[in-house]
C-alpha cells in the first residue's frame, strides 16, 4: 500500500526546517537582500587603497562580515528552495542569492590581485604586522599564489561568469 505524500503546508511543524535563526520569514530575507547591496558598496570603497596594513586588515574584516550576511542569505534562500522545488517563490529567492554571490565575488575580486601587486618585502611586513595577525594562515595563502593570481581585470571577468560556471550543476 503506498503513502500519499503530504504538502509541505500539511505537514507537522515538528519535522520541518527551523530557519527562523537565519530570517523570521521571507520579508525579513528580502529586506536583508536589499540591505545588502550597501555592503558591495563597501567592499567596493577599498579598491585602489590596499596598500598597508591597516586598510588591509580593515577591508578584510569587511569582506568576513560580508560573507557572513551573505551566506544567511543564500543558505534561508537555498532552503526554502529545498522545501519544495516546485515553489516559484523560493525558485526566485535562491536564484536571486545566487546571484548576489556572483556580485560579491565579482565587487571583492580585485583585493587579492591589488595586494599581490606590492613587492615581496612590502608583502612580508604586512604579513607579520600585529593588526594582521588573525589574518596570517589567509595571507600565508595569498603569498603562495602569488604566480598564479591573474590581474584585477582578469579575475573580475572570471569572477563575473560564476552563474554561468553553475550552470550545469543547476541543470
Amino acid at each position: 500500500m503506498s503513502e500519499e505524500l503530504k504538502e509541505r503546508r500539511e505537514m507537522d511543524p515538528e519535522f520541518q526546517w527551523d530557519l527562523s535563526s537565519f530570517f523570521v520569514n521571507d520579508e525579513a530575507w528580502e529586506t536583508a537582500f536589499a540591505e545588502f547591496e550597501k555592503d558591495l558598496d563597501e567592499i567596493s570603497f577599498y579598491r585602489g587603497k590596499l596598500k598597508d596594513a591597516e586598510t588591509i586588515a580593515a577591508y578584510l574584516k569587511k569582506e568576513a562580515e560580508s560573507e557572513i550576511r551573505l551566506e544567511n542569505l543564500f543558505v534561508y534562500a537555498s532552503s526554502r528552495h529545498d522545501e519544495d522545488t516546485r515553489d516559484s517563490k523560493a525558485q526566485a529567492m535562491y536564484s536571486r542569492a545566487y546571484g548576489l554571490y556572483v556580485k560579491m565575488m565579482s565587487a571583492a575580486s580585485f583585493a587579492e590581485p591589488e595586494i599581490l601587486s606590492l613587492s615581496d618585502a612590502e608583502l612580508e611586513k604586512i604579513r607579520t604586522a600585529d593588526c594582521l595577525k588573525d589574518h596570517a594562515f589567509y595571507l600565508e595563502n595569498l603569498i603562495r599564489r602569488k604566480k598564479h593570481t591573474l590581474t584585477a581585470s582578469e579575475e573580475q571577468l572570471l569572477a563575473g561568469f560564476g552563474e554561468a560556471f553553475a550552470a550545469s550543476s543547476n541543470a
